[in-house]
């Protein structure tokens, strides 16, 4: 090959190279993505904004970046921040032990420790909003506020197991109309989507099939313990639910919001499991009215 050859090759990757930096760039907006290590593994997260820290949790097979257009909408005054949670993001696991809210609330702390976070806002999704109550009930030192959406209902939904339910979901993946499945259950309207990002995403959940299913059980045994903790929440709370959330009905979301002391709860219309994408105007108003001045 010849010197023009490799440079011209160079020059055309250089191209692409910088295309995709300006796409990264703008789907990202002022966030930036940056790592740090946690126990001995690299934990890589979302950062943007000064002030206040804002930690962002998501819920199983759900990544970080799903949050950048919130994180972006109230990081004036905030230190936005959204971790890769182990065992909940694919790309990511605890070096020990089981997945459990136990560990997981461990690791978090960990984390905390390694950004020199001593009190923060936790904000949670679905099972990331279950390990956000596990954590404030046994570190309430460490947080000021909660705001947690769409919290999975432990027991039970239509005399069956949520979790049961969640797992079965999982177990049966065989093909795209399972994305079709689960898009019914986040969305009041499901989005359109390509066949190549449904196979896509289809690829990824199956790859992951397995610990998914195990990671769903493991959190389970933690999950039927929250209820007993909710009264004993200190930080003032913002509750978010969907009307129509299958799998946290309203009758489960205004409980939570009756047991914890310092809480207030917004049921979002026409919407489902993810009312932070689905009602996304709706959810930055009551977020940013909250961080300013609680409950």
């Amino acid at each position: 090959m010849s010197a023009y050859e490799i440079t011209n090759t160079s020059f055309l990757q250089g191209q692409e190279l910088h295309l995709l930096k300006t796409h990264v760039s703008t789907y990202l907006g002022s966030l930036r993505t940056k790592s740090v290590v946690v126990d001995g593994s690299t934990v890589r997260y979302l950062e943007g904004g000064e002030g206040d820290p804002v930690v962002f949790l998501h819920g199983v097979a759900s990544p970080k970046t799903h949050y950048r257009s919130l994180m972006k909408s109230v990081s004036s005054g905030c230190r936005v921040i959204a971790p890769d949670v182990p065992g909940f993001s694919a790309s990511s696991r605890l070096n020990n032990g089981r997945h459990n809210l136990r560990n997981l609330s461990h690791w978090l702390k960990q984390f905390m420790a390694a950004l020199e976070l001593e009190r923060i806002t936790l904000v949670g999704v679905s099972l990331g909003s279950t390990l956000s109550i596990y954590h404030a009930y046994h570190y309430p030192e460490q947080i000021d506020k909660l705001c947690l959406f769409s919290v999975p209902e432990a027991r039970s939904l239509n005399g069956c197991s949520v979790m049961s339910i969640m797992v079965d979901v999982f177990e049966r993946l065989e093909g795209t109309q399972d994305i079709d499945e689960l898009m019914e259950m986040c969305f009041y309207y499901p989005p359109a989507m390509h066949s190549i990002i449904k196979n896509k995403m289809f690829k990824d959940l199956k790859v992951n099939q397995q610990h998914f299913c195990e990671l769903l059980k493991d959190v389970s045994e933690g999950q039927l313990q929250i209820k007993a903790k909710l009264p004993h929440i200190k930080a003032p709370t913002l509750l978010i639910s969907g009307e129509s959330d299958p799998i946290c009905p309203i009758a489960f979301a205004r409980s939570l919001d009756e047991q914890i002391p310092n809480s207030t709860i917004h049921i979002l219309s026409h919407s489902k499991h993810l009312t932070f994408l689905e009602k996304h105007g709706e959810v930055v108003a009551l977020l940013n009215d909250f961080l300013r001045h609680g409950v």
